[in-house]
């Protein structure tokens, strides 16, 4: 497990702070499979004999970190994120990052004008508590 986590997990995440927030489960599925293999069982509730969270979910949590970097930093990333939250209609990492905030329920951080790394903690947790409510309900 830990060669895993040291070995695997870099590769499998590498730059995922960009393509996390678009719900890829083909991630998921190779972890699965993986610890499938090692537990030697086709059951579903794998995560939860290893006490452990889908790829996707960290994916997403690098996202969010990625996206308390850029807000307080003034470059020409920020500028341009700015630029991309206020145009409407629009598909990009911005957009599905600020949505996905909104799905939390922590877009009350956005309006917050010391928006800072010290709220990742309240958003990986909710995430992580919105995970573990859809697969008590599984």
């Amino acid at each position: 497990m830990l060669l895993q986590q040291q070995m695997v997990l870099p590769i499998l995440l590498y730059s995922s702070d960009f393509w996390g927030i678009y719900d890829y489960k083909e991630i998921d599925k190779i972890q699965l499979t993986f610890y499938k293999i090692l537990l030697g069982t086709t059951t579903s509730g794998v995560y939860g004999e290893l006490g452990c969270y889908p790829l996707s979910i960290l994916c997403i949590e690098r996202s969010m970190k990625y996206l308390l970097t850029v807000v307080n930093c003034e470059t020409l990333i920020h500028t341009v994120f700015n630029e991309q939250i206020e145009r409407k209609n629009e598909t990009c990492w911005t957009k599905r990052v600020f949505n996905k905030l909104d799905m939390l329920g922590l877009v009350l951080f956005w309006n917050n004008a010391n928006i800072s790394l010290k709220y990742f903690q309240i958003i990986k947790q909710s995430i992580r508590d919105i995970y573990i409510q859809q697969w008590r309900t599984r």
